[in-house]
């Protein structure tokens, strides 16, 4: 019997199903949360994988940490996505604090919103705060070294992302101890959804390499919410 990979989406609150509750301006509420989430859903029942995607790559790197703190499993491997490394500080402008013309100019230029959306002030006006938390939260993050994990590490990256240097991705070597393995992908910050169909082979072929083809139980696949 082969195995099969049940994707899991964790949501953040204030987004998505959660879209009622109230945003957080606390990094380690979010940690936190992804931790209680894992619980909930009783995803440690069974060998897991991390996908995170930009601000969602930071978010389960840090979960990943307190995991390892609380005793509990950790995934087998990590795909993280269009994220420099976490040891590099925020050097760039504050846009949170920046008025709504020019953050939504911001997001336009990385390909953050659909050109039919554009001009869509009730699409904005939800839209825009679920961001500017983010960036909020991205803009505060202050990484702090510790032990590198026994994990395999997959960096994936778009080649037009001109906000992500080569040199900028390095350093997720030195969280791991086993592979870190470096990829590009034709696109750019949101490369995922503009090269959808190789990006799901690239994630779902190297899934297939940590499993054997004798292997019959259940894999999970836990994917953090694609954010900025």
């Amino acid at each position: 019997m082969l195995p099969f990979f049940v994707p899991k989406t964790l949501c953040y609150p204030g987004r998505g199903a959660r879209f009622s509750e109230k945003l957080q301006d606390s990094f380690e509420y979010l940690v936190s949360d992804m931790i209680e989430l894992l619980k909930k859903e009783n995803l440690y029942l069974s060998r897991f994988f991390f996908l995170g995607h930009s601000f969602g790559s930071l978010v389960l790197f840090e979960t990943m940490r307190e995991l390892r703190r609380l005793g509990l499993p950790l995934p087998d491997a990590v795909y993280l996505s269009g994220r420099k490394s976490p040891s590099i500080p925020y050097t760039g402008k504050y846009w949170s604090s920046e008025s709504d013309r020019n953050f939504t100019e911001l997001l336009i230029s990385k390909g953050g919103i659909p050109q039919e959306l554009h001009q869509n002030k009730e699409f904005l006006d939800f839209f825009l705060p679920i961001i500017r938390s983010d960036f909020k939260l991205l803009e505060g993050y202050q990484y702090v070294k510790q032990d590198p994990f026994d994990i395999p590490f997959h960096i994936i990256n778009g080649t037009e992302d001109h906000s992500i240097s080569d040199a900028d991705i390095l350093d997720w070597q030195m969280e791991t101890r086993i592979t870190c393995q470096f990829k590009k992908m034709k696109g750019s910050h949101f490369y995922l959804l503009e090269n959808t169909t190789d990006f799901v082979k690239t994630i779902f072929g190297g899934l297939n390499s940590y499993t054997p083809l004798n292997e019959s139980a259940e894999f999970h696949v836990k994917y953090s919410v694609k954010m900025l």
